[in-house]
């Protein structure tokens, strides 16, 4: 069975994920002075691919609230 997926979304999906890994290592690697992290980890990344910077602050307020 061959499942035909348009190559217009693997690159927007690749471009996604690889947006969301590069913007988390640089958001961490600033929020090492201000003591805040947010984990690389599947969720993470596919809620920043999704919603891309808003995704982000999504991530710090569930941060700073737990």
């Amino acid at each position: 069975m061959v499942i035909l997926v348009n190559k217009g979304l693997i690159k927007y999906l690749l471009k996604s994920i690889l947006f969301s890994v590069i913007f988390l290592f640089v958001f961490n690697f600033i929020g090492q002075y201000f003591n805040i992290n947010i984990p690389i980890n599947c969720w993470t990344l596919g809620i920043t691919a999704l919603l891309k910077v808003p995704g982000v602050c999504l991530l710090l307020v569930i941060y700073i609230l737990i």
